[in-house]
């Protein structure tokens, strides 16, 4: 399946962030793949690659790098492998290597959609359909929401006082997602009350629903409104007939740079599903101008 950062939504929320976006076409895929390109005064670019399908396009890419002044290229692949062979189809033929710091998650969660509502819920940990049913006990009630505010409200509640250096970035990506109708905000609340409690901001593409941010205050942790919320966008996005729930993103044992992730890594495993695991990112370093 195409990951949502190959998608003309991401493309244009990395456009409102300041990347230049460009294309490769691969024949032998036929897919046509976004570079991510950053430009860095005196030192020349960046590019990034994210979610790419092998085989990867190693000659254009170079092509790139050259014409950008690349210092640095990272590739982080749609795939469990990547080919590391001494002729034109491996990483290190290239001059690139793995490299311990990934952009984005090398390990995920995936819900199959397809199951029976009852069934998915099942398949949670005893304690999250605890928490589920007494989540409803305690008078909250969960609904859609059309007002991105109200989750930055949340993430601002959460990393205070740094939380508005994130509202920004929140609004770009609504911006490019919500008003293209690929996304949906689920808020939790007192019933009868206007604070949110807990949220859960979607993003879709193809086939799948993405659990991309989410956020709680402290009350609605101890009213165990999160999962709830969880539980709300997973039948949200069955019935609007996605086939998978990406929790996006869990620890990953081979970085180190996702250990603090341990949190709510453990909170989205109750959730059941299968993990996924990527292949390391790969990277090569380079002279401007190469």
């Amino acid at each position: 399946m195409c990951d949502i950062r190959q998608s003309g939504s991401y493309k244009s929320f990395m456009e409102s962030l300041g990347w230049k976006v460009v294309h490769i076409y691969n024949k032998k895929n036929k897919t046509n793949n976004s570079v991510f390109i950053r430009t860095i005064p005196i030192l020349g670019s960046f590019i990034k690659i994210l979610r790419i399908k092998p085989p990867i396009p190693y000659a254009k890419i170079s092509e790139l790098a050259q014409k950008f002044r690349a210092f640095k290229i990272q590739i982080e692949a749609d795939s469990v492998v990547l080919a590391d062979t001494p002729d034109k189809n491996g990483y290190t033929y290239w001059g690139y290597k793995k490299t311990e710091n990934p952009l984005i998650p090398t390990k995920t969660i995936l819900i199959d959609l397809s199951k029976n509502q009852e069934k998915i819920f099942q398949s949670f940990s005893p304690e999250k359909r605890r928490a589920i049913r007494r989540a409803g006990k305690n008078k909250l009630e969960v609904k859609e929401s059309a007002d991105i505010e109200e989750f930055i409200f949340l993430k601002n509640s959460q990393l205070w006082p740094f939380g508005f250096l994130l509202s920004g970035e929140i609004k770009k990506l609504w911006k490019a997602f919500f008003f293209n109708g690929k996304a949906k905000l689920i808020i939790a609340k007192n019933k009868g009350e206007k604070i949110p409690q807990a949220g859960v901001l979607l993003l879709f593409h193809k086939n799948t629903s993405y659990y991309w941010l989410a956020s709680a205050t402290k009350s609605g942790k101890h009213l165990f409104a999160p999962a709830l919320a969880v539980w709300e966008a997973v039948k949200l996005s069955k019935k609007m007939g996605y086939k998978f729930f990406d929790f996006e993103g869990i620890e990953d044992e081979r970085f180190r740079n996702t250990r603090s992730w341990e949190g709510f890594s453990r909170f989205k495993l109750g959730f059941g599903g299968k993990i996924f695991i990527y292949t390391e990112p790969i990277q090569k370093s380079c002279l401007a101008g190469l």
